[in-house]
């Protein structure tokens, strides 16, 4: 598999994980808590998968020195950190929401 290949491949699953990472918010912010936590497992696999990918082309550039970065692997690397920050933000967010009508 080329880089192209795997850049499209984190970006895909990146963009799964954000997308359902806002479903689980938009969910919390109706008090679904059950369906939004399911949600935001969602994205919790989406984000391995497009980390698992991701450490694949670390992995190689590390033993052959052979990756080349290009814009579209810097684009998909963004893509991955977004994903990241916004899934781990909205777990928090959740959290808060779910004690705030707890009190």
């Amino acid at each position: 598999m080329n880089t192209e290949q795997f850049a499209c491949l984190i970006i895909g699953s990146a963009g799964d994980s954000r997308s359902s990472s806002l479903e689980a918010l938009q969910l919390a912010g109706e008090r679904k808590y059950d369906e939004a936590k399911k949600k935001l497992e969602e994205a919790e696999k989406s984000l391995l998968d497009a980390h698992r990918e991701h450490t694949k082309l670390l992995v190689a550039d590390a033993q052959e020195n052979s990756v080349v970065v290009t814009l579209l692997l810097a684009h998909a690397s963004d893509h991955l950190a977004n994903a990241e920050t916004i899934h781990d933000l909205v777990e928090q967010m959740i959290i808060i929401l779910e004690d705030r009508d707890n009190v």
